[in-house]
């Protein structure tokens, strides 16, 4: 799939990638499938994480084609708009506006691949465009979490006795 995102008209150049960690904060990281050099439709040049989901199973193949509304190939969007949820299913939209958070960019490629009878091809592309705004509120919902969770792991007790106990644990934590 990468490949025939690469031959794209509007794709200038494709990154390979693994682990990126956000530069202010190196325990939130995205390993998106590539970051794309690519020319907007206004001629502006972008960078944005690649996100491809490959559809195999019949009910999937079927949801993905029926999301295209009408935007086959390549789409436009801005985050959370209506393109957006149409186009990207819910399970996937919170992986794509936090590749943006971490990495900072403002554009993402999200692409559905298709496969049937063992061939592949691209049935979508949504160009989504971010706001400051929208990754630093993901990064205060992703914070108000992950920092006392994650701040148990760097309290002297706990590193010198390498478990935890429940009572380490904030009460917002379940043992669930």
């Amino acid at each position: 799939t990468i490949q025939k995102l690469e031959r794209e008209t509007f794709v200038e150049s494709i990154f390979e990638c693994g682990l990126l960690r956000r530069s202010d904060n190196h325990t939130m990281g995205v390993s998106p499938d590539g970051i794309a050099k690519i020319r907007l439709n206004d001629g502006r040049k972008a960078y944005g994480c690649i996100e491809i989901k490959t559809r195999v199973a019949e009910t999937t193949i079927a949801q993905s084609l029926k999301s295209e509304r009408g935007i086959r190939p390549i789409g436009y969007c801005k985050y959370d708009d209506e393109v957006f949820v149409g186009c990207v299913p819910a399970e996937n939209r919170g992986q794509v506006v936090h590749q943006s958070y971490v990495t900072g960019l403002l554009f993402g490629l999200f692409v559905t691949s298709v496969v049937n009878d063992d061939e592949g091809y691209i049935s979508q592309i949504v160009v989504v465009e971010f706001t400051i705004e929208q990754q630093q509120h993901h990064g205060n919902c992703l914070s108000s979490v992950s920092v006392p969770l994650l701040g148990l792991l760097y309290e002297p007790e706990q590193i010198k006795r390498f478990f935890f106990k429940d009572d380490d644990f904030p009460n917002w934590v379940t043992t669930e």
